[in-house]
């Protein structure tokens, strides 16, 4: 998805909880950043992200949660949520 360049734009939705859980390999998601082609823009979301990842950004930003499904302070919506 990131690697093939046919995508300008890829959202990683939660990703950085993906990693924590051990459900992607932190290697394979670095490897990917920064071997990806150049017009390849790529979001990641999620909390505690590792110093590695912050490292290959271009970007952070820091956002705190308010009110979030994951918290159990918002109704989750299927297809939006989870």
């Amino acid at each position: 998805l990131v690697a093939g360049g046919e995508h300008r734009l890829v959202v990683l939705d939660g990703l950085t909880t993906m990693l924590r859980r051990g459900y992607v390999r932190e290697a394979d998601v670095l490897n990917a950043l920064t071997t990806r082609p150049r017009r390849t823009h790529v979001i990641v979301t999620g909390e505690d992200a590792s110093a590695p990842l912050l490292e290959a950004a271009d970007l952070v930003t820091e956002m705190g949660a308010r009110k979030v499904p994951a918290h159990g302070r918002a109704i989750a919506h299927l297809g939006l949520d989870f």
